[in-house]
């Protein structure tokens, strides 16, 4: 079967861009050699050859062996085209060959890993757990990763203790993990910096996209220095400055030096926690018709008793403040705890039992591979935090800082889908605290600094889990009344 373009993040460089990429990185270095380990229809390749004359190989590998034709026409004796699977390694052989200078250039496949899964595809790197992710975290979305995040890790291991450049255009998320990578794995570099590009102007993506520059010499030392983030690659001063501080990537550098205590790893108590991940909203979401009848998105109406159905809110209605009662979504929640059995409905709830029991293989068929080893019925994040009765709730997927009290309805504590982040409360009081200490400005400053509002799920139960309630609430002068709210805010 052909591979598709789809298959390989096949979104081709514009001449005009790259040879704006090769003007910025001439300020860096004048290579002896230059190599474009996926060379494309081979604009970097032409760009380079023009931009460095005083290189003495430029060498352009493809697993596409049309492309490796079309950049073999090329009228440069220092051009050497090769049809090549990065994941072979010959480019690594090339760079090994080199001495002098390197520069590692070029636009790597914008693909993740699951993407290439659902296309079946054998073009695939060895997987592993860059992020050292356990449990739930390592089988869901968060282990997913960049193809060309792999890809620019290898290469930021290759040019250790050598005098180089990497240049690559990615995603703005991937700049930020390839750092990342460095920072926690205490790599050596000796500058770097991200230059944001249109993505949509030159390849019709909507997607927050830049050039990620990286300056290596020998005999450098580990460092956290921020990295500056300019807005263009002709931008002079940088806008914001990424860095790890405190295990965390943030944005504002400068801010997290100076009121590092504002955040620290799982400084909040209470601790934030994320809704419901089922995987199954055509049996478990409802909207009620009359009374304990419900329909679900089959279609089909069902009487239930209301031991297990929560009013739901989403993330839709979290962003857009409509949090209040009447709620008109419901979720089934068949656990109250992750792992618990679901045998005690057979007494306490038979209608609800018969109808899981008759919608079984929708529960079966879940792909995740979070549901493997578990109960036919299993869900995730529920625990006691999930029923308290008051809330403060935010939406991951939104582009706005926006908290809400969400308060029971009917006696029942609102659940949430798992797109939402929400603070536990036991009372109205703690609610109506906790969202005067994160509306107030030191808690934005500090949450803008831990939010990279670029991202497709900006808002992460991490980041929000970083913020040190008790400290913000000394600044606003609330310490006493929230020592004496949240004293025992441990649930679980």
């Amino acid at each position: 079967m052909p591979v598709t373009r789809k298959e390989r993040g096949d979104w081709q460089t514009p001449a005009e861009l790259a040879q704006g990429v090769c003007r910025l990185t001439r300020k860096f270095i004048d290579p002896d050699a230059i190599l474009e380990p996926n060379c494309g229809q081979g604009a970097f390749v032409l760009a380079a050859a023009k931009a460095f004359p005083d290189a003495k190989r430029i060498w352009a590998g493809d697993v596409n062996a049309q492309y490796v034709q079309n950049v073999k026409k090329i009228n440069d004796s220092r051009v050497v085209v090769q049809k090549a699977n990065f994941f072979s390694g010959r480019w690594k052989q090339v760079l090994n060959s080199q001495s002098g200078s390197i520069l590692i250039i070029g636009n790597p496949p914008w693909v993740t890993n699951s993407e290439l899964a659902r296309l079946n595809s054998g073009n695939v790197p060895k997987k592993e757990n860059a992020e050292n992710l356990v449990g739930i975290d390592a089988l869901t979305g968060k282990s997913n990763f960049d193809v060309s995040e792999w890809m620019m890790v290898e290469e930021v291991k290759a040019l250790q203790g050598r005098n180089g450049v990497l240049a690559m255009l990615c995603k703005t998320s991937v700049a930020r993990k390839v750092l990342r990578y460095i920072w926690k794995n205490a790599l050596t570099y000796a500058s770097a910096s991200i230059y944001k590009i249109d993505a949509k102007r030159f390849f019709d993506v909507s997607v927050e996209a830049c050039l990620l520059l990286i300056q290596f010499k020998p005999e450098t030392d580990a460092t956290l220095a921020p990295c500056p983030v300019y807005d263009s690659l002709e931008s002079d001063q940088p806008s914001q400055s990424v860095a790890l501080r405190n295990e965390t990537l943030v944005n504002d550098a400068a801010f997290t030096d100076a009121f590092p205590e504002l955040f620290q790893l799982n400084a909040s108590q209470p601790q934030w926690r994320s809704g419901v991940k089922h995987d199954c909203s055509k049996v478990l979401e409802l909207t009620r018709i009359d009374g304990d009848v419900y329909l679900n998105k089959l279609g089909e109406q069902t009487t239930l008793e209301p031991l297990c159905v929560y009013p739901l809110l989403k993330s839709s209605d979290v962003a857009n403040g409509r949090v209040e009662p009447p709620i008109c979504r419901f979720l089934l929640v068949p656990q109250t705890r992750v792992g618990q059995s679901v045998e005690r409905l057979q007494h306490d709830a038979p209608l609800t039992w018969t109808y899981l029991q008759n919608h079984l293989d929708y529960f079966q068929n879940r792909k995740s591979a979070v549901y493997s080893k578990q109960t036919p019925f299993s869900i995730f994040g529920v625990g006691n935090y999930a029923f308290t009765p008051w809330k403060v709730a935010i939406s991951g997927l939104y582009r706005t800082l926006s908290f809400q009290i969400v308060k029971p309805q009917n006696g029942r504590p609102v659940v949430f889908d798992d797109t939402c982040y929400f603070l536990p409360c036991q009372t109205k009081r703690q609610a109506e605290l906790a969202k005067q200490i994160l509306d107030s400005p030191i808690a934005v400053q500090t949450i803008n600094a831990l939010v990279f509002w670029d991202s497709k799920r900006p808002i992460k139960c991490e980041a929000l889990n970083r913020l040190n309630l008790l400290e913000l609430a000394k600044r606003l002068g609330l310490e006493t009344q929230y020592r004496e709210l949240f004293k025992h805010s441990g649930t679980k």
